[in-house]
């Protein structure tokens, strides 16, 4: 096996001081929040000390990754942090902390997959022997490699059914039902759209706008189309002007087309 582990490492080229992976540059542009050099040179230096481990097997170096990520980056759960706040002071949420991962795993060469569904995300890994799964917001038991146990999360992942956090909170129930392989380049399209999200629920449409139609330009799925009938549904009840009103209309017009949506300017 260190034979193996020999040739693999030297397939993974070194990345240059300064240097960030491609993945890592398109996922960061979609953050407010942008890390220093200093913080961007961490990921890498961290990326080349998992290279330079020598390990038993493709499922140790993921179990390693799996602990080490969470001890270096991942401090402290928070809904809706961008990408940029997680390298900054350690926030993260479902998606950023996959967005993370994928990262690693991509500079890795590991064979893995990222789901979405409704409300959740994760990851499934292929190792030279078995399938893992990743459930990248459980420090303690989100690494799952009992073929029965994984069979029981998937199912229970593709009911969609949302986890109610806070009794006094309202919880938007979609019309559809997600199970959905993501490529690493569309999770630009969702860190977008998550930001959508933020945007909405502290009533600032306009922003929620701008940041759907740079989702939607990524990564057109069935949840950008359902916020878009939400949003201008509530940009028409506001006291924002004509003219902007009929601004977000006409960029969403299709959407709600398409779902026969009866629609009046007022």
């Amino acid at each position: 096996m260190k034979k193996a582990v020999a040739l693999f490492l030297i397939l993974l080229p070194t990345l240059l001081v300064g240097q960030v992976t491609p993945l890592y540059q398109e996922l960061i542009a979609t953050s407010p929040v942008k890390p220093s050099i200093r913080e961007s040179e961490k990921l890498n230096n961290y990326i080349q000390t998992l290279r330079e481990r020598e390990v038993k097997s493709e499922k140790k170096l993921l179990q390693l990754i799996f602990k080490t990520t969470h001890q270096n980056f991942l401090k402290s759960y928070s809904q809706y942090a961008d990408l940029g706040e997680l390298f900054v002071n350690g926030q993260f949420d479902c998606l950023t902390a996959t967005a993370l991962f994928g990262i690693i795993l991509d500079e890795l060469h590991f064979d893995y997959k990222i789901i979405e569904t409704n409300y959740h995300i994760f990851i499934l890994v292929n190792t030279e022997n078995d399938q893992v799964l990743l459930e990248t917001t459980d420090r303690l038991a989100g690494l799952v490699d009992d073929p029965a146990e994984i069979s029981s999360r998937i199912g229970s992942y593709r009911q969609n059914k949302i986890v109610k956090s806070d009794d006094n909170k309202l919880y938007y129930n979609y019309s559809f039902d997600l199970y959905h392989e993501v490529s690493p380049d569309q999770l630009a399209g969702l860190l977008y759209f998550n930001q959508a999200i933020k945007a909405y629920n502290k009533h600032d449409l306009l922003k929620c706008s701008s940041l759907l139609e740079q989702s939607m330009r990524i990564y057109e799925s069935l949840r950008v189309e359902e916020l878009a009938i939400v949003l201008v549904k509530s940009v028409l009840e506001s006291n924002l002007s004509i003219e902007i009103k009929s601004r977000v209309i006409l960029k969403y017009k299709n959407f709600i087309v398409s779902k026969d949506s009866p629609v009046a300017s007022r």
